[in-house]
């Protein structure tokens, strides 16, 4: 068994994304992944389609942008040799969720993945390839891009890559072959966006991201409570106030942020009072 490594860290905001690239020779997937073989691609009457740059795949309008990367130990969420079969024509992949991946050759309840995913970081593996050609990679239902992600010769091919998926829990992949291989995914990240807003006084949003659902007020109260997508269990709230003067405090409860704002009077009395403030929750 021969390998070689190559390792490339690539900042993006405050993570780095590893491009893994490692070549094997064997029937183990571990990976390689060596420039286009045009004279294989040709050989098979196709012409590879272009690659970007390091084997990324752009994600074009994702959300990836307002999205923060969550590190996960490697999982296995496809494997085609243990059920599926060989990929060829496009094939949708499930990607979130906690049932129903045996059927793909996953870890029958998934990789813990959320249905607000938007994309994932993962090592793709061409195995037992029937002759040279490319993976196609892109998020279920959207059209397939002129770009490849893979190019695969007679010998086991991966890449690490960030690919973009289509949010929830139904099919969040498709894979198409140019040649006939078994595909392994084992995926080491998600993105997800950041659940941030901006409220104004009466309780209405100014601005938010699509996991701040609903805020709840009574005025005069100065307590306001926003609605999200997930439980926030083991996450942190920041509330910043557009006016001096002004204090906040913030705690989760369930799926839920509750805000408190006052000012003090003139004798250092806490008054309640509706304030503009912003919102953001890490977990």
């Amino acid at each position: 068994m021969r390998s070689d490594i190559k390792m490339i860290g690539v900042a993006i905001g405050t993570a780095v994304l590893v491009l893994g690239c490692v070549s094997i020779a064997g029937a183990e997937p571990g990976g390689s992944a060596g420039p286009a073989d045009s004279k294989a691609n040709a050989a098979n009457g196709k012409a590879a389609p272009a690659t970007g740059s390091g084997g990324s795949l752009a994600v074009g309008s994702s959300g990836l942008s307002e999205a923060v990367l969550t590190p996960i130990a490697p999982c296995r969420i496809v494997d085609t040799r243990v059920a599926g079969g060989r990929v060829t024509s496009a094939r949708g992949f499930q990607i979130s969720g906690s049932s129903g991946f045996a059927a793909q050759g996953g870890q029958s309840a998934g990789c813990g993945i959320p249905a607000g995913a938007t994309a994932v970081s993962a090592n793709v593996v061409a195995v037992s390839e029937v002759k040279s050609g490319y993976l196609q990679a892109y998020p279920h239902g959207q059209a397939v891009p002129n770009a490849s992600i893979l190019n695969y010769g007679l010998s086991d091919i991966a890449n690490g890559l960030t690919l973009a998926v289509t949010p929830g829990t139904g099919p969040g992949l498709d894979v198409s072959a140019s040649a006939a291989t078994q595909v392994v995914i084992d995926v080491t990240g998600y993105y997800q966006q950041q659940i941030t807003a901006d409220i104004n006084s009466d309780g209405t949003f100014s601005s938010r991201t699509s996991r701040a659902l609903v805020v709840t007020h009574n005025a005069g109260s100065g307590f306001y409570t926003v609605y999200t997508d997930t439980t926030l269990t083991n996450c942190s709230v920041s509330v910043s106030l557009r006016s001096r003067g002004a204090y906040a405090v913030a705690y989760t409860a369930n799926n839920t942020v509750v805000v408190a704002t006052w000012t003090l009077s003139a004798t250092a009395v806490p008054v309640t009072n509706d304030e503009n403030f912003g919102l953001i929750v890490a977990c």
